[in-house]
């Protein structure tokens, strides 16, 4: 699994290679706790992204490969436009 401190700078990375705006970003403890503990560190990365339709499916198809290649898991876009991917607490 990817951890969340190396998924934000190739997310960074793409992002501005594609020409595509990241907005806020967050980690969300994937149950919905709202609290979380040492022994627990898998995290939710949610991201708002932002640009034209074609930047935003380049961004993403290669956001893909990066974190297929490097911890065979990939980022998915939720119904309401962010991106989300499970990751480690770094």
């Amino acid at each position: 699994m990817i951890n969340t401190k190396e998924y934000r700078r190739i997310a960074r990375q793409c992002a501005k290679t594609h020409g595509v705006q990241i907005g806020s970003s967050w980690t969300d403890e994937p149950t919905g706790r709202g609290w979380t503990l040492p022994s627990e560190p898998e995290r939710t990365v949610t991201m708002e992204i932002s640009g034209t339709q074609r930047q935003s499916e380049k961004f993403i198809e290669e956001l893909s490969i990066y974190t297929k290649l490097l911890a065979g898991t990939q980022p998915r876009l939720s119904p309401s436009g962010y991106l989300k991917i499970s990751a480690t607490v770094k």
